[in-house]
């Protein structure tokens, strides 16, 4: 064997070799410096992860950029805040006016409520308080509508859309303490324990409550019409809003016929004899007690007359079988309050 077989790889196999365990390795030092400001790094990830979760928590489901929003409000908030105070300013009487009748009508609503409420009237105390409460609502209601309906204040709110809106929601509030009156003085007559009488009274209410609602739907009909009179497209517009109106009032007469009929037809069955009594089991199915005046219904049922018509408060339906009572009837207003929602239209 010769000497240059024994004396190893000449140059040129040695170079060929670097070459292979370069390639076998990867890329070369230079290489990996060059790409590695191209790959983000761990703590870029996790602040871009951050970033995009803030992002996202700060957008809504439909897309609303929370942040947004809050940087429009804050450039916003004090030319709006001008903007209210010179229209409280203008309009100053009007809103201390619809304060104290909103205070006066949930003062009434008490009233109303622990007066019919009350089970015994021994001293007539609870009468005298009613009596006093419709008094003092009368005298509250009447001289603020007037004050309200007087030709400058109604031509005064008829600047704009809504001058107009707050002397509608102020005669409104007027005639809910009028309503209150006159519902505190049907109370206060119909005071009695009679099962019968206190139904009678809880139709009378409620015949009040839905003449009244009539009555307050029909109030803004004129301040809106003259309103729209004067708007550049005024026919179209009245003629929409008297459709509308027209709907809304046969709905309201429709409600206040079936309360009509609920007052005059106030009873919910007839007597039963003390063999029916004695056959329906001598126990009302409600109270569970000797029925106290009983009454039989259509359906043969037997309850305690103010079992009974403390249910028809909510129900028109037998309690036993739910077989139906009688035509249509209104919802119930037995207890004298009156809403405190204006009508604002």
């Amino acid at each position: 064997m010769d000497a240059s077989s024994d004396s190893g790889p000449g140059p040129d196999q040695a170079r060929q070799v670097s070459v292979l365990v370069h390639r076998a390795d990867g890329p070369g030092e230079e290489q990996r410096e060059a790409a590695a400001p191209d790959d983000p790094a761990p703590d870029d990830q996790e602040q871009g992860l951050v970033e995009s979760a803030e992002r996202h928590r700060l957008t809504t489901s439909i897309g609303l950029d929370l942040e947004g929003v809050s940087v429009f409000l804050e450039l916003n908030a004090p030319y709006l805040g001008i903007m209210i105070f010179l229209f409280v300013c203008s309009h100053i009487l009007l809103l201390l006016g619809f304060s104290a009748l909103t205070a006066a009508l949930r003062r009434l609503n008490r009233v109303a409520r622990d007066g019919i409420a009350a089970r015994s009237d021994r001293d007539g105390r609870t009468t005298r308080r009613l009596l006093l409460a419709a008094a003092a609502a009368a005298l509250t209601g009447l001289p603020a509508l007037a004050l309200l309906l007087q030709p400058r204040s109604v031509e005064s709110a008829m600047r704009g859309f809504w001058s107009c809106l707050l002397l509608v929601v102020c005669v409104d509030s007027a005639l809910r303490v009028l309503l209150s009156s006159c519902k505190l003085g049907l109370a206060a007559m119909l005071r009695s324990e009679a099962p019968k009488a206190r139904r009678r009274r809880s139709a009378a209410l409620t015949f009040v409550e839905h003449a009244g609602a009539l009555a307050r739907s029909g109030a803004p009909l004129a301040l809106w019409l003259r309103y729209l009179w004067a708007s550049p497209s005024g026919t179209p517009v009245i003629a929409s809003y008297l459709l509308l109106k027209t709907l809304e009032g046969r709905t309201r007469v429709r409600a206040l016929a079936a309360a009509a009929r609920q007052l005059l037809h106030s009873e919910h069955g007839s007597a039963p004899t003390p063999e029916e009594v004695a056959e329906a089991g001598s126990l009302c199915p409600i109270c569970q007690e000797a029925p106290t005046a009983p009454t039989k219904l259509a359906c043969g049922h037997i309850f305690c007359d103010a079992c009974v018509s403390e249910w028809f408060e909510r129900e028109r339906s037998c309690p036993m079988c739910r077989a139906a009572t009688g035509g249509a009837r209104v919802k119930s207003c037995s207890d004298g309050r009156t809403s405190l929602a204006p009508m604002l239209f």
